[in-house]
């Protein structure tokens, strides 16, 4: 029995918080070989997987941006911002399809587009690149994203700005 091995006193209440680091260790454990996993299969992770390494709370949540900025920077994210990449899933284009209707670039609508290549969102982009201190011309898309996601406030100006435009461009004109 358990009550055998623990005697009254410091050592036994030593033998109690050792247990329970070892069930919390074991449960983190689990956890992250189940958050790698998820990673490594959903395909809607594909922009997730770029950036994020470790299993963690995102730095945007723990700022004080406001609901809108933050919901999109967590769509944007998880890989469910509604563009194309993502809403032609819904009328079952193929990926290949879900072409920009907003320039003529003719490349997917991906997250990716969306942050960095789109014409539409340029001078957006251009003040988040000058917000941060960045040259998206000579980095990688891995680490636009890791330089954007590190300055939540910026991009969540950016997220706002460039998604009421790209709304206003599809559904008002």
């Amino acid at each position: 029995m358990l009550s055998d091995h623990i005697s009254p006193g410091k050592r036994g209440i030593t033998l109690v918080y050792d247990t329970i680091d070892l069930a919390k260790s074991r449960i983190k454990s689990r956890l992250e070989r189940d958050w790698e996993h998820q990673c490594q299969t959903k395909d809607k992770l594909r922009t997730y997987r770029s950036f994020k390494t470790e299993m963690g709370t995102a730095s945007h949540l723990n700022c004080n941006l406001p609901k809108f900025q933050r919901s999109l920077i967590s769509q944007l994210r998880l890989g469910i911002l509604p563009i194309r990449i993502e809403t032609g899933r819904f009328t079952g284009l193929n990926e290949a399809e879900r072409l920009c209707q907003l320039c003529t670039q003719n490349q997917i609508e991906n997250e990716a587009h969306f942050m960095f290549d789109c014409n539409l969102y340029a001078p957006y982009r251009q003040e988040l690149e000058t917000g941060i201190g960045a040259d998206f011309s000579i980095m990688n898309t891995t680490d636009k994203f890791n330089a954007v996601f590190s300055h939540p406030y910026m991009l969540g100006r950016y997220m706002e700005k460039s998604y009421r435009m790209r709304r206003e461009k599809l559904y008002n004109s």
